[in-house]
């Protein structure tokens, strides 16, 4: 089952009132982008809100939380992101038993201190934000699983992201004065009364600051000089770093460090804030998770494992324009070299532009012999293969092995626009090798080895190989100790880094193998060496000087505990090239930094370019001034101090090319986590942080009820109003949408109410009224009416004599409203709304459904309990025509499709295709719901390739489905199709795969139109080629929505059959629906009188009375329709074998398909109904067996 992410994102780089920043909407952007690209879309649907700069409004940031985060629900996670300038505001009487120093935390947003009719629009403050994430949080069971909030923002007095260039301070300087209370966004649900810091509503989640109160979050300077959070830029950097630890405690350890190590003074700060959940108040829900290991967004499973693939492009002559430069060789090149531990004579396997690892083949052939990895099966082969002739720093020259031809142009020149993924599959012995103690382990300890080896082999690292053999040489150890790994040295066993939890979960597996190939990476970048270069080393010159002192070699620094020592240092380049410079800052503690001392001019760089003959001499800028300095400081990290000796390298590359160096810093292992820094910064005196956690209970205030009568319009809340038959009385209340959840079933389980795939709560309430007695929350919105009473006529409620809703609140021409209602087992449609010509609402409710046992008096049905109506908003979709689409497929799985009546692009696909199939639905349907069984079931070639058995291009065709004759249809079909090029002799495959009446308008094309000569095999589902016993649309339409409410409602699409319900027409029968009917229909006996088209048909119908447990709940569904809803109309055919909407004796009439040739193939019937023949396994095993027959 998918899961949800709803995240909101919030960046501001421009206030109307406060000074502004710079790096805030890259940040969003970035953190965006992290999220579209690694999260598990298989598993988690992604749901994106991003507010940048006039968009982020306070309003719209309440809105965000109160509105759209609150959709989550059991098993989904919440992010809230925030980038901008945080302050302070001076706090109110009411909250002075809260407040240490009378000051509230804020949040500014993009209007905060201005100015709206008058009146000062107040920041969002710490109070408002926890009331808030308590509505998102609290749900009693129902709530979201994980709840996280970010804040790249500052929370000290200054109230700023400082800039560390000198034109980059922004900050606001006042402190805000108190606000009026009534101007809390919770004022109107918690009395000033009724305040309390014991009470005040809290939700679990968990929260991650750039910094401590006391602090700044500073802005810097990054790749292209991009301005950036320093916090969200070390943040991505690590959750996108191949030793990436996903653990909230773990992760925030790493980024501290990567930030300290930039400015000593930003502390990032990660608590897990409890609240108790308002439903369970003896529970709190945090109290049940491991918080030690619980992982980033709270699950393990979100964020996808990386890709290890590199990118192989060719790279083509270019001739010297100037002095000093060198001719560019025409190569093939990867993107990795020696600091990726890439290695002579390598070989890669190269896969089609634009495929992804998770799709690619590697068969068994390809994987080295001495070291077997698992076979990685894949729809995607490799097309060639190739060999690393020449390593450099960071890509690498290859020599192409096999299938040169595929790698380049249709003219035979190689096209270096191209980029080829590639996968190394084999690899001479690694530099780095750890020895896994599993002779000395057995049992439990021996499978956790053997699971980090696995880990590192399905990573396919090559920076480390594992030993089992202690005899042969190896530089590491790894053991598992007292419920712990530890790492050696593989010389003297001396403990290297600090033990950490060895424990049978991917976390701690994970853990122990990102440790493991950090030390490898470290080590290889430690020594990497590049013997065959061309540039001569003693061209390259370092020159340190320390108390007057310089040398050229490994320069010894001596100095008092209590003295920072300095040095000076230059880069001197007798090479004869202009060469690219960059440093690289290399610590005992396992950490690779940036030393931060190469400036050009007063702008910092990662690399410098230094002409031949000149030297350069390293800066260093103290922080907070503007001033650069040479005489570099050198920290040495509190845990080493007492220390005699501390290894501390830096290295030196020279480039004919500069590259990005990110990918090649490591953090600090937990050996020296709390250190500074080695390079960059003076000392200064140490800071205080303080933390508070809290509890609080939600309260909800509903609205008054209203006493109902007949013929008269009542009131029941600003803009909106009813209107009720005569001989109808009732009191009538607006409920929120989260009172479903109090509501339990005849048979005592909760009621939960369906959560179709195309529809939303409708709040009955217009807000932009402003009534303050109204909540903003989305589970707190009116979308419920409750009617009461103590004798409820409910059958004086009918279609003819309905209960009319009139709402102010607006809706767009393709939005309408469908009522629902429980009767104690199932959930049924009940009323319907459009949009109104005056942009106002009006619902009809045409019957009221008693929630248990109805009391019959005078021949007339009453109840004395409550009736609730829950109101919900649907995406309708209107088919004005008919249109052949072609249908492009998602990684994620989702389908989007070429626009409407661009038939140009479909014949260009068409064109080089071979496989065909179209898709074609039935009378209540669409075709987007049925295509995305292509993927489900494997039957789609998604690679390029032309394999038999799948298809290569998938065509939509949908079509006015109620008026529009079947025939005319079929005629439309067939004109679209010879306008794409399938038209008699198209000389490819075609198969047609139709839904219920789609069948019918298949026929029609292949019997009546001559489609048998362009159409290769029709396979059919659930059509009634006998005939439909349906009368009338209303009734279908009502059977299908109630069985996709009760039995799929959350793949459900209900807006086609909502737009037929709304049809005035639908009392009638539809020209369609009288094709089809077995009484009237003209179409069924031409079908039957046509001539044998002697093309190949497949036939598959669905009985629910294969399944016991299915039939009895259809059975069940169906007496609640005829006696709650239908009123006097009975189910057609009772009895009968059939898929609910068609029986199977109407699927398969085979008296009509006798004879033909070929045979028609009746596959056995599947235990399915109407509406799930693309979804349920069992009819998606039918349609397989289908496809597969039909390439036969």
């Amino acid at each position: 089952m998918t899961r949800n992410i709803y995240a909101l994102l919030v960046g501001i780089d421009k206030y109307v009132s406060v000074s502004p920043l710079q790096g805030c909407v890259n940040d969003i952007t970035a953190i965006k982008e992290y999220l579209e690209r690694r999260v598990h879309t298989d598993r988690y649907q992604l749901h994106l809100r991003t507010l940048l700069n006039e968009h982020a409004t306070r309003q719209a940031i309440i809105d965000g939380l109160r509105q759209y985060l609150c959709q989550a629900v059991r098993k989904d996670v919440v992010l809230f992101y925030f980038c901008g300038h945080g302050a302070r505001e001076k706090a109110g009487e009411e909250f002075k038993d809260w407040e240490l120093d009378d000051a509230h935390e804020t949040i500014v947003c993009y209007d905060s201190r201005s100015k709206t009719n008058g009146k000062k629009v107040p920041d969002l403050a710490d109070k408002e934000l926890r009331y808030l994430i308590s509505q998102v949080a609290n749900k009693g069971e129902n709530s979201p699983d994980h709840v996280l909030v970010a804040f790249d923002c500052c929370h000290s007095s200054s109230g700023t992201r400082d800039l560390d260039d000198k034109d980059g301070v922004r900050q606001i300087d006042d402190l805000a004065s108190a606000r009026e209370y009534s101007d809390f966004c919770f004022a109107d649900q918690i009395p000033k009364d009724k305040l309390s810091s014991e009470t005040f509503p809290q939700g679990d989640h968990t929260f991650i600051a750039a910094c401590l109160n006391t602090e700044t979050a500073k802005e810097t300077s990054q790749e292209n000089s991009q301005k950036r959070g320093l916090f969200t830029y070390s943040l991505i950097k690590e959750l996108e770093s191949p030793n990436a630890t996903l653990s909230y405690k773990n992760l925030i350890q790493e980024v501290r460090t990567r930030v300290t190590g930039v400015r000593l003074y930003q502390n990032p700060q990660l608590e897990f804030v409890k609240g108790i959940d308002s439903a369970n108040p003896n529970r709190t829900r945090s109290e049940n998770l491991k918080i030690e290991s619980l992982a980033f967004l709270g699950d393990p499973a979100i964020i996808k494992p990386r890709d290890p693939s590199f990118t192989l492009k060719h790279r083509p002559y270019v001739q010297a324009t100037r002095s000093g430069d060198r001719e560019q060789q025409e190569e093939w090149v990867i993107n990795a070299g020696a600091f990726q531990g890439i290695q002579e004579d390598m070989e890669l396997a190269v896969y089609t532009e634009g495929s992804k690892y998770e799709d690619f083949q590697i068969s068994a052939e390809e994987e080295n012999a001495s070291e077997p990895k698992p076979i990685k099966a894949g729809s995607v082969k490799a097309i060639a293969h190739i060999k690393i002739k020449t390593v450099r720093a960071n890509e690498s020259v290859v020599e192409l092995v096999s299938g040169t031809e595929t790698l380049s142009s249709d003219s035979g020149k190689s096209d270096s626009s191209k980029q080829f993924p590639a996968i190394v599959i084999k690899r001479p012995v690694p530099k780095v090798l750890f020895y896994f103690d599993f002779e000395g382990e057995k049992g439990a300890n021996r499978e956790l080895l053997e699971k980090v080896k696995q880990k590192l082999e399905e990573w396919r690292s090559f920076a480390v190989g594992v030993i089992d053999d202690p005899k042969e040489a190896h530089q590491y150890r790894l053991y598992v100790c007292n419920q712990q790994f530890e790492i050696r040295d593989g010389i003297d066993n001396r403990l290297l880094i600090e033990p950490f939890t060895a424990e049978d979960n991917d976390f701690s597996i994970s853990l122990a193998a990102n440790r493991v190939e950090h030390i490898a990476k470290w080590i290889t970048t430690r020594d990497l060496e590049n013997p065959n270069s061309s540039i001569k080393k003693d061209g390259i010159e370092i020159e340190v000087t320390y108390q007057g002192v310089t040398s050229k070699e490994p320069h010894l620094v001596l100095y008092q505990q209590s003295e920072k020592p300095r040095i000076h240092l230059k880069i001197r380049n007798q090479s004869g090239y202009r060469l690219f410079f960059t440093l690289l800052d290399i610590s005992s503690d396992y950490s690779i930094a940036d030393p931060e001392i190469l400036y050009d001019g007063e702008n910092k760089v990662q690399w410098l370019e230094i002409e031949d003959g000149v030297t350069y001499t390293a800066k260093y800028k103290p922080s907070g001034q503007n001033k650069l300095r040479e005489d570099t400081p050198i920290g040495i990290p509190k845990k080493y101090k007492e220390l005699t000796e501390y290894g501390e390298t830096l290295k030196l590359i020279a480039s004919t090319h500069s590259f990005p160096i990110e990918q090649f810093k490591l953090p600090s292992l937990p050996i020296a986590s709390s250190g500074e820094r080695n390079i960059g910064e003076d000392e200064e005196p140490p800071v205080g942080d303080w933390v508070t956690k809290q509890f609080g209970f939600t309260f909800i205030r509903s609205k008054p009820s209203v006493d109902i009568s007949a013929n008269t319009q009542t009131k029941l809340s600003e803009g909106i109003s009813i209107r009720v038959p005569d001989g109808f009385s009732a009191n009538a209340s607006l409920k929120p949408i989260s009172t479903v959840s109090s509501e339990r079933s005849l048979d005592g389980t909760v009621i939960e109410l369906p959560l179709l795939k195309d529809a939303e709560a409708f709040d009955l309430i217009d807000r932009r009224r402003g009534d303050r007695g109204i909540s903003q929350i989305p589970d707190q919105q009116l979308s419920v009416l409750e009617l009461s009473g103590s004798d409820l006529a409910i059958d004086k409620v009918t279609p003819e004599s309905p209960i009319v809703i009139s709402s102010d609140r607006f809706l767009k021409p393709n939005e309408g409203i469908l009522a629902i209602a429980h009767d104690g087992d199932f959930w049924l449609p009940v009323g319907y709304a459009m949009p109104k010509e005056d942009g106002k609402t009006e619902i009809k409710v045409e019957r009221l459904i008693a929630h248990g046992k109805e009391v019959t008096q005078g021949g007339e049905r009453k109840i004395s309990e409550a009736i609730s109506l829950y109101f919900l908003k649907v995406v309708l979709q209107r088919k004005q025509t008919a249109w052949l689409r072609k249908a492009i497929f998602n990684p994620d799985g989702t389908v989007f499709f070429t626009p409407k009546g661009d038939l140009e692009s479909v014949k260009k696909a068409v064109a080089v295709a071979e496989h065909i199939v179209v898709f074609i639905h039935g009378i209540l349907g669409d075709t987007e719901s049925m295509i995305p069984s292509m993927q489900t079931t494997g039957l789609l070639n998604s690679d390029g390739s032309k394999e038999k058995g799948k298809y290569d291009l998938v065509l939509a065709f949908d079509y006015e489905n109620l008026n529009t004759e079947i025939q005319n249809t079929a005629n439309i079909l067939k004109q679209q199709l010879k306008e794409v090029g399938l038209g008699d002799g198209h000389n490819k495959t075609l198969h047609i795969i139709a839904h219920s009446m789609g069948g019918l308008v298949s026929r029609s094309f292949i019997e009546q139109q001559g489609g048998n000569k362009v159409v290769n095999h029709l396979i059919m589902l659930g059509t009634p080629n006998g005939g439909s016993e349906w009368s009338s649309v209303y009734q279908l339409a009502t059977l299908l929505l109630s069985a996709g409410l009760n039995f799929i409602p959350k793949s459900f699409v209900a807006g086609p059959i909502v737009s037929l319900l709304t049809n005035k027409a639908t009392d009638k029968m539809s020209n369609t629906l009288k094709q089809m009917n077995i009484q009237d229909s003209q179409l069924l006996p031409e079908l039957r009188r046509s001539q044998d088209p002697q093309c190949p048909y497949t036939i598959i119908a669905g009985n629910t009375q294969l399944n016991q447990e299915l039939n009895k709940k259809a059975e069940n569904l169906l007496k609640a329709l005829e006696n709650k809803v239908w009123k006097g109309l009975e189910f057609p055919f009772k009895g009968q074998s059939n898929d609910i909407a068609v029986t199977v004796e109407s699927i398969f009439t085979r008296k009509v398909f006798e004879g033909r040739n070929p045979a028609v193939n009746f596959i056995d019937p599947v235990a399915c109904n109407h509406l799930v023949y693309f979804k349920d396994q069992d009819g998606l095993n039918a349609l397989t067996q289908a496809v597969r027959q039909a390439f036969d």
